[in-house]
C-alpha cells in the first residue's frame, strides 16, 4: 500500500487535472511544451519510492525497538494501517497538483469588442 498508492493516486491525479484543463472545466491550462506522460511517470515513480523507504525503514526502526515478547494487536495495526492509508490519499492529492502549478497559467478569454456602434 506504501507503494502502490502514491503511484496510482499521482497518475490519476495528473491525468485527471490536465483533462480537465483541455476540456476547459477549469480556469487554468497546462503548458504546451511539458511532457505529461514524462512528469507522471518522473513523479510517480518518486513518490513511490520515497514514500516505500519512509515506511520501510519505520518498520525497522519499530522491530529494533521493541521487545522480544511484543506480540502485535490486529485491532490496532487495523487502525494505523487505516490512518497511514487517509494521510496517504490526502497527501499524495494535493502534492501532484502542487507540482503540476508550475506548468499551469490562468486562461484567458479573449473578448471581441465591437467598434461600429
Amino acid at each position: 500500500m506504501a507503494i502502490f498508492l502514491p503511484v496510482v493516486l499521482t497518475i490519476d491525479i495528473i491525468k485527471r487535472v490536465t483533462d480537465a484543463a483541455g476540456q476547459g472545466a477549469i480556469e487554468f491550462t497546462v503548458d504546451e511544451q511539458l511532457n505529461i506522460k514524462k512528469l507522471m511517470t518522473k513523479l510517480s515513480i518518486l513518490h513511490g519510492l520515497v514514500t516505500g523507504s519512509l515506511v520501510l525503514s519505520l518498520l525497522f526502526l519499530g522491530q529494533f525497538n521493541l521487545s522480544k515478547d511484543y506480540k502485535l494487536d490486529g485491532a490496532a495495526m487495523a487502525v494505523v494501517v487505516g490512518v497511514l492509508a487517509g494521510v496517504l490519499s490526502v497527501v499524495f492529492v494535493y502534492l501532484p497538483v502542487w507540482r503540476l502549478r508550475r506548468w499551469m497559467c490562468r486562461r484567458i478569454e479573449n473578448m471581441i469588442i465591437d467598434t461600429n456602434r
